[in-house]
């Protein structure tokens, strides 16, 4: 068999979160729109102050009862965390 080559990943930089989180707020907002229950997963999002932190909470949301209503925008919260 081959080798497997293992590379450390970098550490996000706080630009990275930024990013990351303003991408699931974006996601979280135009759901907003629609179903007024997403406002306190928007909350809980602003607060976030890492990128496993933001990933845990993605997750959290799409196994919510809430989450479940709006399957349609797991993959893409997903993505946007960086999941």
């Amino acid at each position: 068999p081959l080798p497997i080559e293992v590379t450390a990943r970098p550490i996000p930089s706080r630009k990275g979160l930024a990013e990351a989180r303003f991408a699931v707020l974006d996601i979280l907002l135009d759901l907003s729109e629609k179903d007024f229950g997403a406002r306190p997963w928007i909350e809980k999002i602003e607060q976030v102050a890492d990128l496993a932190r933001l990933s845990a909470e993605v997750e959290a949301f799409c196994a919510s009862p809430f989450g479940r209503k709006h399957p349609n925008v797991h993959d893409a919260l997903r993505r946007a965390a960086g999941s």
